[in-house]
């Protein structure tokens, strides 16, 4: 069976309870279906506020989904 490719952008269409990664290079992680998907906090406002990253692809931008959680270090 293929694995399922998922478009990056196409997550901030779903409600998605992202949790902190350990991962280096990326602040919070989540699994969609069986797709390790991962977020990032870059360097606003001289880059895109976030960056998605799920199956290879990624997508740069600004605004929260508000049906996203997302765990912020105080």
């Amino acid at each position: 069976m293929e694995p399922i490719m998922i478009e990056a952008k196409s997550l901030l269409n779903h409600s998605l309870e992202w949790q902190p990664s350990l991962r280096e290079g990326w602040d919070w992680e989540v699994i969609f279906g069986d797709t390790l998907c991962l977020l990032r906090m870059n360097d606003y406002p001289d880059e895109p506020l976030y960056t998605v990253f799920a199956s290879g692809d990624s997508h740069d931008f600004d605004d929260k989904p508000t049906s996203w959680e997302i765990p912020y270090d105080p």
